[in-house]
């Protein structure tokens, strides 16, 4: 997968080795990208992003993105490491790319990731009508499989409806 020269970690090997050790490449291509995902096998933080620890336990980071440090170069200052195949335990480096805050926001929108996508245009209505009403963002959220986050900024406007026209 690249080069294995490093600082070595004690008996560990290098930081290269380890990295690869936690890593399964899948059986199937990804359906769009054509070729397969690094799946991330170690430890994985709740949202399902790999955890890699370079150093120890105090230097901690996503594993997607010490795959594009260790395959790719540097992540420039106010850019990250975005996923062009959506699955967030992958390190593919061919399936990655880089990104400021904004695109980070305009592919998961594009993606139907914003979790507005998975209700329509009718429950859209009905859920700011229950808030409205003062039902709980929780309760509500829970109505419609969407994370209460997603029901406090609907109710305080901090996102569009983007309703469709009929």
């Amino acid at each position: 997968m690249g080069n294995t020269q490093g600082p070595r970690l004690g008996c560990k090997g290098t930081i290269y080795e380890r990295f690869e050790r936690l890593v399964a490449v899948a059986n199937e291509p990804h359906p769009i990208l054509g070729t397969p995902c690094w799946e991330w096998v170690g430890s994985r933080m709740w949202q399902g992003y790999g955890n890699f620890s370079r150093l120890g336990r105090s230097s901690c980071m996503r594993a997607h993105r010490a795959s594009w440090e260790l395959h790719v170069g540097p992540v420039p200052d106010g850019l990250f490491v975005l996923h062009r195949c959506d699955n967030r335990g992958c390190v593919a480096p061919h399936h990655l790319f880089l990104g400021t805050a904004a695109d980070n926001t305009a592919d998961m929108m594009s993606k139907g990731r914003d979790g507005l996508s998975k209700m329509t245009d009718d429950e859209k209505r009905e859920a700011l009508c229950k808030l409205a009403a003062g039902e709980s963002a929780l309760e509500v959220a829970a109505m419609y499989g969407v994370s209460r986050s997603l029901m406090y900024k609907l109710k305080n406007k901090r996102v569009s409806l983007r309703l469709h026209s009929v």
